[in-house]
């Protein structure tokens, strides 16, 4: 969809930001979560009987 006049700079500055922050703070929300899946994982293993990787 071609936009009838271009995008003003501050804006495209404002979204590279917010798409910035967005990109990073997924980021380690998946870090996190990740960590906490080896965990778990490492916990169920112990739990039943294995022995750990």
């Amino acid at each position: 969809m071609p936009l009838a006049k271009p995008i003003p700079d501050y804006v495209m500055r404002l979204w590279r930001k917010v798409r910035r922050f967005e990109l990073t703070r997924t980021l380690r929300a998946t870090e996190k979560r990740m960590e906490y899946v080896k965990q778990s994982l490492a916990y169920i293993d112990r739990v039943e009987g294995r022995t750990p990787r």
